[in-house]
């Protein structure tokens, strides 16, 4: 059926598949619809609520929002003050980051705004006309729900872009995460080992204790130097579990590929070096990975999709009559690998875009690609090279750099919040 008939000819059937996609949409959609909705039935005078900076935070806005956190179980018990208040003080941050994303030129223009919607639509099994129509329905305005999602965008945009900001993760802070969870990780492993224990059990007196720990180290620099044979004569052990071995142990080999040696490690017992023989169990994660340069042609207003594909084409001939691939890039490519030739380096095709992963893909070996569109522009690529590679240890290395990441990134957001709200002028014009 049309979409686009009116509602007073909708089938019963239609009616009823709106309203039931339109209960499947995300958190954040169901916050807005409901802010929409009880914003349509306040109709007392309005007022200011407060002045912050150079903006102003409406009472009408603050009473949505409070109604709004009611719903939210976690504030059930908050009295209606502590609700209201808390209501006002989430818009004034609100006000406090759309100003700043303004002073910092960030702007979110119609076509991220409609790929956005119709990206809400197709999660929701809808055309965007289907959607429109269910938001009328449900009584919401569609342009005032289009600015509600742009402004979640700005905020968004303002937050990745403060969070990129000297966000740096050491390879041990890696390094310590990952032998945390070395249990985790380990599990259905298992491993044969060499053993090398430097006694020193638990109540050792201090000088002994660092003496036995200068032998462990020294002796573990001998094997590396081939100038120790004592490892050689060690038994390897029979294969055993991840789930019998001692913490310290898979904290230390849990990493470790066929043949390395562990660093020095301690425990109850004293200062142990082990050797990593073979392990089995391992689930590995194959990568296929491409070296691969390209030119780009941006999508521009004043050129169309004819122009740019027209353009490429002939840039292409260029390269095949025998004009050098990286001269080329150099001169037309408006990406920032153009600097470079064009050159993007070795990557898994994953990390790319459909449409550029696609086309690096299939495409053989040293080939120039037909133009192709992708959401950045008009391409050419030509792939180099082709390799399959064991990623299994740099996928565990990016998941652990990536909780990381998450976790520091957003302490340091909140706090760069907090130093915002200190720094503002903000003038109360209600009661809280």
């Amino acid at each position: 059926m049309d979409m686009k008939t009116s509602p007073n000819t909708m089938t019963q059937k239609t009616t009823t598949h709106l309203r039931n996609s339109l209960r499947h949409l995300t958190t954040l959609l169901i916050s807005i619809v409901l802010s929409l909705n009880i914003s349509q039935a306040t109709t007392q005078l309005d007022r200011i609520a407060a002045i912050v900076d150079d903006d102003i935070v409406m009472l009408s806005d603050v009473q949505n929002q409070a109604r709004r956190l009611r719903l939210q179980k976690s504030l059930a018990g908050l009295s209606d003050k502590a609700i209201f208040k808390e209501a006002l003080e989430l818009l004034i941050m609100d006000s406090l980051q759309m100003q700043k994303a303004k002073q910092f030129g960030i702007t979110i223009g119609d076509s991220a705004v409609n790929a956005t919607m119709m990206d809400l639509a197709q999660r929701n099994k809808l055309s965007l006309e289907q959607f429109q129509e269910a938001l009328k329905h449900e009584k919401i305005d569609y342009v005032s729900f289009r600015e509600q999602i742009r402004k979640q965008m700005l905020i968004g945009e303002l937050r990745k872009r403060q969070l990129r900001r000297n966000t740096h993760i050491t390879g041990q802070a890696v390094n310590d995460l990952i032998a945390n969870q070395s249990a985790k990780i380990s599990k259905g492993i298992e491993y044969q080992i060499k053993h090398i224990l430097i006694p020193a059990p638990t109540g050792t007196p201090l000088a002994a204790l660092l003496k036995s720990k200068q032998d462990a180290e020294q002796l573990r620099s001998h094997i590396l130097k081939g100038e120790s044979k004592r490892l050689e004569n060690i038994k390897t052990s029979p294969w055993t579990s991840s789930s019998t071995l001692p913490s310290s142990y898979l904290r230390n080999i849990s990493l470790l590929e066929k043949g390395q040696l562990s660093e020095v490690f301690q425990d109850s017992k004293g200062f142990h070096i082990v050797k990593l023989i073979d392990k089995r169990g391992v689930k590995k994660v194959i990568v296929n990975e491409v070296h691969a340069r390209h030119i780009l042609l941006k999508n521009n207003a004043n050129k169309n999709d004819a122009t740019l594909k027209s353009k490429l084409a002939e840039i292409r001939n260029q390269i095949l009559a025998g004009a050098a691939f990286a001269s080329i890039a150099k001169q037309y490519s408006e990406d920032s690998s153009a600097v470079s030739g064009g050159d993007l380096g070795w990557a898994s095709s994953k990390v790319y875009v459909p449409a550029f992963a696609k086309v690096v893909e299939t495409i053989p070996v040293n080939e120039i690609s037909q133009p192709f569109k992708s959401k950045f522009g008009w391409h050419i690529v030509q792939v180099m090279e082709k390799k399959t590679i064991d990623n299994t240890e740099g996928m565990l290395r990016n998941q652990a750099k990536g909780l990381l990441n998450k976790d520091k990134a957003s302490k340091k957001y909140d706090s760069w919040l907090k130093q915002l709200r200190n720094d503002a002028f903000v003038e109360y014009r209600i009661k809280t």
